[in-house]
């Protein structure tokens, strides 16, 4: 007795049905094992390709000629240090909607300039800083693999700096270690689960042997090699010495400008790595790196030439090695590296630049509100491109807030050194043409006025020269790569933006991408 025609048809559909479920699972690429973010603040693509020819094969080489290179990643940010641009990376979403608008704003609770992530909530390990990542508004590239693998994944955030590495970490980092700003030693927040031990060693060796007084930053290869800056010829090696700097704290500031630090951050990536076993099994893990190639502060430009050619070649040789240990622990195939610059570069002051001072620029502010509206202080707090108007001040008095803030605009043209002024309260009524002055404002933690300044001039702080610096527009670009877990090699030459890195790592994660992702999948990455 033969099966009836009906039968045929359903063996036949389900036949054509599990051949298109094989060969769609045959086209699906395997999803990494371990994806590890490389963020440098600071990073000039410019040097890379001059500096090309004295890099070592296994790094930066290695990730610009065999990885995915996108050279043109918009920022479409104002303000870009290394905490917003590293929020806008991993929420994929400008700080309109996550909320960093950068490391240090001005609280009016506090009346004080403080750190984006500070928490008085929670106490610090091996420091007296208080931090942890409640201040993000929105959810991040770890907290979606934490959620969709039902914390699972282990993730980690290791880098020089508190803002950057506990942002990236998101709410539920399995550990996030930065180093201390008045100690140097490793150090995180009583927010995380704990202080490993392992750590806790490394800090104890550093004290035993006071090992700061022993660094010494000097260029580590024959000066020979330092000729990719051709137009500065320095005629004195540097030689900087920490036993010669008196005060601990400034000892730490100059460690995190060097080298040294992104050296000693590279080893203990790679312990971290095999300590924690991350990478080892079927469940995804997320490793994020922060390093720092800080413009030189030398007033000597031939000088600065020699130590920003140090910095690449010894970062070059970190990379490599970082490579090769996950090539050697893991295999390449089964980890995603992406390698992006993070937060614009700090020019120092030029003596023959005129300067823009952000203390005498309130001042000025305060005296012309003054005589319009009535003596009183106006000006609650500024920082260097943004003011803040005392609220209360202005509704006890009864006037038009939205009048005041634009009769206070309509003055700071005129100022020296100010091109251009937003009232931020507009932002919430229209898309303003220059809308990268949008997207880094903040309702609740940006100021009531926004300067745009001139660009060339000095910003000059008076009684805190640490901060002061050159304004240059010139940087609004980024470089991106994406390396490893069969990701050919290719240049794109078009532009992407910097919220387009967390959706392309989600999709392959096979995961959800953050809660306020404007960006989209690159479509390099889209699967047949």
């Amino acid at each position: 007795m033969f099966p009836r025609k009906s039968h045929w048809l359903s063996l036949l559909i389900a036949f054509c049905y599990l051949s298109q479920l094989s060969a769609a699972e045959k086209s699906k690429l395997p999803y990494p094992k371990l994806v590890v973010g490389i963020h440098v603040d600071q990073l000039e693509s410019d040097y890379l390709h001059w500096f090309m020819d004295a890099f070592c094969e296994d790094g930066f080489k290695k990730l610009l000629h065999e990885g995915k290179v996108y050279p043109q990643v918009a920022y479409q940010l104002a303000r870009k240090d290394d905490a917003s641009t590293v929020a806008s990376i991993v929420c994929a979403c400008p700080p309109r909607y996550h909320g960093i608008i950068s490391e240090n704003y001005y609280d009016r609770r506090q009346n004080n300039l403080v750190s984006i992530m500070s928490d008085a909530n929670y106490l610090g390990n091996y420091t007296t800083e208080r931090y942890s990542p409640k201040s993000i508004k929105t959810s991040t590239l770890a907290d979606e693999l934490k959620l969709a693998t039902n914390h699972k994944a282990k993730v980690y955030s290791l880098g020089l700096d508190a803002e950057a590495c506990v942002i990236s970490g998101g709410q539920y980092a399995d550990g996030v270690y930065w180093r201390d700003n008045q100690s140097g030693l490793w150090c995180s927040s009583t927010y995380y689960p704990s202080m490993p031990r392992w750590i806790e060693n490394v800090n104890d060796f550093r004290l035993r042997n006071k090992d700061f007084d022993k660094m010494v930053w000097q260029p580590k290869y024959p000066i020979g090699k330092y000729i990719h800056m051709p137009h500065q010829k320095p005629s004195l090696i540097f030689h900087y010495s920490l036993a010669n700097i008196p005060l601990m704290a400034d000892k730490v500031n100059q460690y995190k400008r060097s080298p040294m630090a992104n050296e000693e951050l590279c080893r203990m990536a790679i312990e971290l790595i095999g300590i924690e076993r991350m990478g080892q099994d079927d469940v995804p893990d997320l490793l994020n790196l922060h390093f720092h190639l800080a413009h030189s502060q030398s007033d000597n430009q031939a000088q600065a030439s020699l130590e920003i050619q140090d910095l690449y070649f010894r970062l070059d040789e970190d990379i490599a090695l970082l490579l090769k240990e996950l090539d050697k622990k893991i295999g390449m195939e089964h980890v995603l590296v992406y390698l992006v610059g993070s937060g614009e570069t700090h020019y120092p002051a030029k003596e023959e630049a005129p300067s823009f001072y952000p203390d005498r620029c309130a001042t000025l502010l305060n005296l012309y509100l003054g005589a319009k509206y009535g003596s009183d202080a106006w000006i609650e707090g500024y920082s260097d491109t943004e003011i803040y108007l005392d609220k209360n001040l202005i509704e006890k008095k009864g006037l038009d807030y939205n009048q005041l803030c634009h009769d206070a605009a309509l003055f700071l043209t005129e100022v020296e050194g100010v091109e251009q002024v937003f009232v931020a309260q507009d932002f919430n009524f229209k898309n303003h043409p220059l809308d990268y002055f949008q997207n880094s404002h903040y309702n609740s933690r940006s100021g009531d006025l926004i300067l745009r300044l001139q660009q060339g001039r000095n910003i000059e702080w008076g009684q805190y020269p640490h901060y002061n610096k050159q304004l240059r527009y010139n940087k609004e670009h980024s470089l991106l790569v994406f390396y490893g877990n069969h990701t050919p090699a290719q240049t794109i030459q078009s532009e992407v933006s910097l919220f387009d890195i967390a959706p392309t790592l989600c999709h392959r994660l096979y995961i959800r991408p953050p809660t306020a992702n404007i960006g989209r999948i690159l479509p390099e990455f889209m699967l047949p």
